[in-house]
């Protein structure tokens, strides 16, 4: 599943998963977050794990990214907002992610917009994780 794969990061802190997907054989990862704090955070830890030529960091808050990347598509999308993101924000949201596949993270249960399928769901103390395939048209 991740091997080979582009990855999209969205608000993507630190960077952990993204460079977790990198670390596992993604071919290339994109990290979106609009916070500099973050930028230099996902920068060092990509120097530090040597995964810098494989990455792309981008300075933008996640839904003016969304509107700009056009027909680009990724593999799989990693979507780990702020948690007191609203509800339905993470529905529109999840529904212009250019990918197939994503792994949605969040501290309350997410249900995928109509369309998608829920492929596992699994919770981890206070944290859900939901793996998520877009269903063909």
């Amino acid at each position: 599943m991740v091997v080979g794969a582009t990855v999209l990061d969205l608000y993507a802190g630190s960077g952990a998963m993204g460079i977790e997907a990198l670390s596992r054989g993604a071919a290339h990862a994109t990290f979106v977050d609009q916070h500099g704090a973050a930028q230099r955070a996902i920068e060092a830890n990509l120097v530090a794990t040597g995964l810098s030529e494989r990455a792309t960091v981008v300075a933008s808050n996640v839904e003016r990214f969304l509107s700009g990347v056009g027909a680009r598509r990724w593999d799989l999308a990693l979507i780990d907002p702020p948690y007191e993101h609203d509800h339905a924000a993470w529905l529109d949201l999840i529904d212009r992610v250019p990918v197939d596949l994503a792994v949605l993270e969040s501290n309350r249960p997410v249900e995928p917009p109509f369309g998608w399928e829920v492929i596992r769901s699994k919770r981890y103390g206070h944290t859900h994780v939901v793996i998520a395939r877009r269903e063909p048209i």
